[in-house]
């Protein structure tokens, strides 16, 4: 056989044994991805998923996906915090049995495990889906890095990572939006600031110019009011006080003549958005505030208002002094 020959006969056996080694490699991966998916605990996806309910013994949260947005439902109605919806549901529909314990369990061993009245449940519905998708756990194994679980209608108790249990225990406080004042900083037309006996109110005429009005008219000190307009963007409410707060009992809070006032206009055809900061909450460690046009009230860090110079003149450029 001719050396040409030779050569042509191993590459096609290495070709054939190639091929072979391919196939054998795809149809493992195939195998090995769904072996996986059936681990799963759900076969949805998030984006599918149209409500939350959460249940710790007697107490109940119910989210539900609107047009707009993820909203709380119950045990109150108000904004809910995305953010942590999709944490929790990455979680979730992410999670996988790790082992089944029981196959079909007795009473005892359900009682045993937590499991017979479970305290603690989760429940998703999902779109173009009547049925109502229910986990319920019960107690953390003793490594502490992994629980019991049951699905609705499966006898199985499976073995889970304990993080998934964990998202279950999410309170109020944690799905509720937390936003002090919803605004963009680079999109704001004008900003008043009250505090005390000073005033300054600056203005954005054109894109990235910024002149202030009062004390005196002067160009602004951009940095300035960058760094409260971020203040205000990026703090959360660290407590929610009371929901529903009258006219007449805002002096319990200091804010019937609020310590500090910001007033926000994004446009000449939007109505201003205002925030009021009150007493401080010695106790909670916090200052009190609301929003202008809601009724409930807040807990603010207590370094909130430091960002405020105690010289208004310092928002001009240049930090001119007031007269």
């Amino acid at each position: 056989m001719s050396s040409f020959r030779k050569t042509l006969f191993w590459l096609i056996v290495l070709a054939a044994v190639g091929g072979v080694v391919y196939v054998f490699d795809t149809e493992f991966e195939k195998q090995e991805k769904k072996t996986e998916e059936a681990k799963l605990l759900f076969n949805f996806s998030a984006d599918s998923v149209t409500g939350v309910e959460l249940r710790q013994g007697e107490q109940k949260i119910v989210c539900k996906k609107e047009k707009a947005g993820w909203v709380l439902e119950e045990p109150l109605l108000a904004l809910a915090d995305a953010g942590a919806i999709e944490k929790l549901l990455k979680q979730a529909l992410t999670a996988k049995s790790d082992a089944i314990l029981f196959e079909n369990p007795d009473p005892v061993k359900l009682r045993e495990l937590q499991l017979e009245k479970p305290e603690l449940e989760m429940a998703f519905t999902v779109q173009g889906d009547s049925r109502v998708h229910r986990i319920f756990f019960g107690s953390r194994a003793p490594t502490e890095n992994v629980a019991w679980a049951m699905l609705e209608g499966d006898a199985r108790v499976h073995r889970v990572h304990a993080d998934v249990r964990a998202e279950a225990e999410r309170s109020v406080y944690d799905l509720r939006d937390k936003t002090v004042l919803p605004l963009d900083p680079l999109k704001m037309a004008m900003v008043e600031i009250v505090r005390g006996d000073q005033t300054v109110v600056v203005e954005q005429p054109s894109e990235g110019r910024w002149e202030t009005m009062k004390p005196v008219k002067g160009i602004a000190s951009i940095p300035k009011v960058m760094e409260v307009l971020y203040q205000i963007k990026n703090a959360k409410i660290k407590q929610f006080i009371r929901e529903d707060v009258k006219v007449e009992e805002l002096k319990e809070y200091g804010l019937d003549k609020p310590r500090a006032r910001f007033t926000l206009w994004a446009g000449e055809k939007d109505l201003p958005q205002a925030l009021l900061v009150g007493d401080r909450d010695k106790i909670n460690r916090g200052l009190f505030a609301k929003r202008a046009n809601a009724p409930n009230v807040f807990l603010l860090e207590e370094d909130f208002l430091d960002v405020l110079p105690q010289d208004f003149g310092k928002f001009i450029e240049g930090g001119a002094n007031t007269p």
